[in-house]
């Protein structure tokens, strides 16, 4: 059995109490990336630390979670986070997915694997898929 290997990072958004944000994200692994743009405040990004590269998916007493959403609970007023993530199967499967949020709960994901269904719609033949 083959493990999926990814990489997941975010774009880099303003927060509305970056010590709020800051001990939220501690309880959780990824890598928390600041940046201070002269003039703009700070910026926050993130990466996924560990989960084989993806975003955390559990909390320490087991309970599964919707990590995006903790995130976009401390988002600025006008601010949107972009999640994406992308991996592989031992070159059997390709994956790749995003998300984006903001602070009122508005999503918009799109998936890798919606690829197929476009070019049916587009060219009318159904391919076959990247993957054994």
């Amino acid at each position: 059995m083959a493990d999926w290997t990814g990489v997941s990072r975010t774009n880099f958004f303003r927060v509305k109490d970056g010590a709020a944000f800051e001990q939220a994200m501690s309880g959780h692994a990824v890598d928390l990336w600041k940046k201070e743009p002269e003039g703009e405040g700070t910026l926050y990004g993130l990466g996924a630390g560990s989960n084989e590269g993806y975003w955390p998916d559990w909390n320490d007493d087991g309970d599964e979670i919707d990590f995006p959403a903790i995130v976009a609970e401390h988002l600025a007023d006008g601010e949107i986070v972009v999640f994406v993530s992308a991996g592989y199967e031992k070159h059997r499967y390709v994956t790749g997915h995003a998300i984006a949020l903001d602070n009122t709960g508005k999503t918009v994901e799109v998936d890798i694997g919606d690829i197929y269904a476009r070019a049916k719609e587009t060219f009318g033949i159904e391919p076959s898929p990247a993957e054994y």
